[in-house]
């Protein structure tokens, strides 16, 4: 019964590497409203435009492309851009400039904070930055996908390893600020993973979540990264089976049925 539900359980639980994580979305310091930057994430690269003003409180139009380094931390060069006036009747690419004027490092600490570190001319900024809300994303739904699942610690060494499951999954945010995950097995185990949903700028999770199975498991578990993406879902989830001293990491994806 435990090694198949520890193949099943592929549908429950992960906390993945840094490099896996996403970090695409608007940023800022909740108590300094008006300050932000955009990351927009392809691969390795970030490029990141921010919201800053120079010494007589003007916007000042700065970005940057920072790549990931072997150590998880992102880097590259800072650039100052001017244009032309946006009002005018055409655009004069004559007019645009751009000049390094610095660095920047982004130290992620987690899926939606990080540390922002960047230079203009001689002037040094660093900021701890997290994810902003916007509209919170409409979850709730039915979806057909499948999962990854690595399993470490077990106290049979025959269950380590890596699985991969078809899964269907069903979301259902059935009162305020609550949400819970159906997670049904080929095999007819069904698993739920309800909790208070936490939103985190395009992500969601749940941090302390109610873990139970239809096969006699309860137990607590985290979610994070949940999201909505244009075809469907993604997420994590990690949670440790106390019957097999097993640890999972586990990420899932899916379309809307």
């Amino acid at each position: 019964m435990w090694k198949q539900f520890l193949l099943v359980l592929a549908l429950s639980g992960a906390i993945a590497p840094a490099q896996a994580i996403d970090y695409t979305d608007i940023w800022w310091v909740p108590t300094e409203s008006g300050w932000g930057v955009n990351f927009v994430q392809s691969d390795n690269l970030i490029f990141a435009t921010m919201f800053v003003y120079g010494p007589d409180g003007a916007p000042t139009w700065v970005i940057a492309q920072m790549t990931r380094t072997p150590t998880g931390v992102f880097f590259g060069p800072v650039f100052a851009t001017t244009g032309p006036y946006y009002g005018a009747p055409a655009f004069k690419t004559s007019l645009s400039t751009e000049q390094q004027v610095g660095t920047a490092t982004f130290h992620p600490t987690g899926p939606a904070n990080g540390e922002l570190n960047y230079s203009v001319s001689t002037v040094f900024v660093s900021k701890l930055i997290q994810r902003q809300n916007l509209a919170a994303a409409a979850l709730d739904g039915a979806y057909l996908g499948g999962t990854k699942t690595l399993l470490t610690g077990c106290d049979f060494p025959e269950q380590n390893g890596v699985t991969y499951n078809a899964a269907l999954i069903f979301v259902d945010r059935f009162a305020p600020g609550q949400i819970q995950l159906e997670l049904v097995s080929d095999g007819g185990l069904l698993c739920k993973v309800a909790g208070t949903l936490e939103q985190q700028g395009t992500l969601n999770g749940v941090t302390e979540a109610i873990y139970t199975c239809n096969d006699g498991l309860a137990t607590t578990a985290t979610l994070s990264e949940l999201k909505r993406t244009s075809l469907g879902i993604e997420g994590r989830l990690v949670a440790r089976i106390p019957q097999a001293e097993c640890q999972q990491e586990v990420t899932f994806a899916a379309v809307l049925k």
